[in-house]
């Protein structure tokens, strides 16, 4: 069995970033707003020092220094804006987050619509793609599914109705608190940008006034307004699923929901700061904005890398006039126990006296008036692929492929029904292991209990893991189930269960590594299937759809120290 040692970067399948070869702008770009600012300033300034009967060299000097003040950034926030960041910050100013409410199709659905003044929004979340793995280094994660950037601006320009922006919102966490692998496992991935779970929101927001023609043909007043939006949205979901990513639309429910999972349960009128933090229950919470024209790619990996109990990342896209060109913001969060520190990643802006507000950038509402939080760049269209932002979590750390790199695979959550383990005993404690550190609830059927008594022993939660040897016991509560018996067969009352991910061991491997199946049953249908050759040594191989992959299994003292190390066979059950 491998120790885990990942050193090495990962082939890139796209190997271009648009911030290479750039630095983060050291002055404001300009801007009408700025220029005005700073003209009134000049002029206000001369014609001040000239009633004071100071000599015009002077005075022109003075102008002209108060001029670039407008444009002068202090960690890599603009002058002017730390001033209005001050005042908010001594108001208490709150942004208006706006309502929620249902509108329901022809068909009867319900869509979540949210109301902020004089915009309407809907909200999809990306579903997690099935059949895939993530290759992991030190500052990159290659995965077969990226957020295609160049097909979200493409929306935001329909034939009828006009979107004026779209926001990315994705929350991650590297593994699930509240066990005792939970920190073997942070140890395991180390620095790799390995994030277990992960959800994708994206919200299409229209500005009414600017779509009051597309409105009217669809009914008018606040119903036209809304089936409106529906529709536009509709389109961003069509042009993701052409595109291989399955998405659906989001409830009022839902999006309450999914805006109490980013806050941690506390409400959005509860929210607290101080200057440099934004404290919610059990944490601190550290934003910072991120200046788009500087990051890359492996910034990304890294922030995604970053220790925490939640990591949040938001992207804000507007169109421009160049239809080849959009106008777009980032920003990122990290809710931690402990405050974290700025990560050494060319770009990150400073968001202390606004951490309050960065919470609010982070939910997929639109929320207004929150532009000066994070530079705005204009940017190719073109290039921003190239920030190959991932669509779901990795999943697990199953091992390390024959160039060294880390590999992941999702075994539970949604769209896996079904995962075989043919190998030993000790792969399938291994992987259920991992499982529970990543958020995993397991029950383990089985007809040896006492070989899994040492690890209920040591996972010590029964949340988190149990053994029962019985085959009737409530399945509400937990996500993966695993049969171990003898025979390889399964319950007879369990075939589909909504939710829940059945996992199946035997440790016997037909010589066709598993394709076959016995004549006269129907052949077993897997999502995912983890063979072991032999069922002993450090080689495994991942079957998924059309992926195949062979890996060696990794892990580190910690880890065994829990599960031990490769146990015998048990004994073929003959016929």
């Amino acid at each position: 069995m491998g120790t885990a040692t990942f050193g090495g970067r990962v082939r890139m399948a796209r190997t271009g970033s648009i911030g290479l070869g750039r630095t983060a702008m050291p002055f404001a770009a300009l801007t009408l707003r700025r220029v005005i600012t700073a003209e009134i300033a000049a002029v206000a300034t001369s014609l001040a020092l000239l009633a004071g009967q100071v000599r015009p060299l002077w005075a022109l000097v003075a102008a002209a220094a108060v001029a670039l003040v407008p444009f002068v950034t202090i960690r890599r926030r603009p002058i002017v804006d730390w001033f209005r960041v001050l005042w908010r910050f001594l108001a208490n100013r709150f942004p208006e987050v706006g309502v929620t409410t249902d509108h329901h199709d022809t068909t009867g659905q319900a869509v979540g619509v949210h109301w902020q003044r004089n915009t309407v929004s809907c909200i999809i979340e990306i579903l997690p793609p099935a059949h895939t793995t993530t290759v992991l280094g030190r500052a990159s994660a290659d995965t077969r599914y990226t957020l295609p950037i160049e097909t979200l601006a493409s929306c935001l320009r329909q034939h009828d109705i006009a979107v004026s922006s779209i926001d990315i919102a994705a929350l991650g966490f590297r593994s699930s608190p509240g066990s005792a692998s939970t920190e073997v496992y942070e140890g395991l991935i180390g620095p790799l940008p390995a994030v277990a779970m992960r959800t994708v929101w994206v919200a299409v927001t229209l500005d009414v006034r600017s779509n009051a023609r597309a409105i009217e043909v669809r009914g008018g007043s606040r119903a036209g307004a809304a089936r409106t939006a529906v529709v536009a949205t509709t389109r961003v979901l069509r042009a993701l699923q052409a595109d291989g990513l399955s998405s659906r639309l989001l409830t009022s429910a839902e999006l309450r929901s999914a805006v109490l999972h980013l806050c941690r349960g506390v409400s959005t009128d509860d929210l607290t700061q101080t200057w440099s933090t934004a404290p919610l229950p059990g944490v601190s919470s550290v934003g910072f904005g991120m200046d788009c024209s500087a990051i890359t790619a492996e910034d990304i990996a890294t922030l995604w890398s970053t220790p925490s109990l939640g990591t949040t990342m938001t992207f804000h896209l507007q169109p421009t006039r160049d239809i080849g060109k959009l106008r777009i913001r980032g920003s990122c969060r990290f809710a931690a126990r402990a405050r974290v520190a700025k990560r050494s990643v060319r770009g990150l802006t400073s968001m202390s006296g606004s951490q309050r507000d960065g919470i609010f950038a982070q939910l997929p509402l639109a929320v207004p008036g929150l532009k000066s939080l994070s530079p705005n760049r204009t940017l190719e269209v073109s290039s921003l692929d190239d920030l190959a932002l991932p669509v779901s979590g990795c999943g697990q750390l199953l091992g390390s492929d024959t160039a060294g790199h880390g590999v992941a695979v999702r075994l539970f959550g949604p769209g896996l029904a079904r995962v075989r383990i043919a190998g030993e005993l000790y792969l399938a404690q291994q992987l259920l292991f991992r499982a529970i550190a990543t958020g995993a609830r397991v029950l383990v059927r089985s007809d040896r209990p006492h070989a899994w008594r040492s690890l209920l022993d040591a996972i010590g939660a029964p949340d988190r893991l149990s053994v029962d040897g019985h085959t009737i016991r409530s399945r509400t509560s937990y996500d993966v189930i695993l049969n171990d018996f003898a025979d390889g067969s399964e319950p007879t009352d369990q075939q589909r269960l909504s939710g829940v991910t059945v996992m199946s061991l035997t440790e016997h491997v037909p010589r066709n590594d598993g394709t076959e199946h016995v004549r006269g049953l129907p052949r077993p249908e897997w999502d995912v299937s983890i063979v072991q050759p032999h069922a002993s040594g450090d080689q495994i191989r991942v079957l998924s759809g059309p992926l195949d992959v062979e890996l060696t299994l990794v892990t580190i003292p910690q880890e065994t120290a829990f599960i031990g190390r490769p146990r015998s066979l048990r004994s073929a059950v003959r016929a």
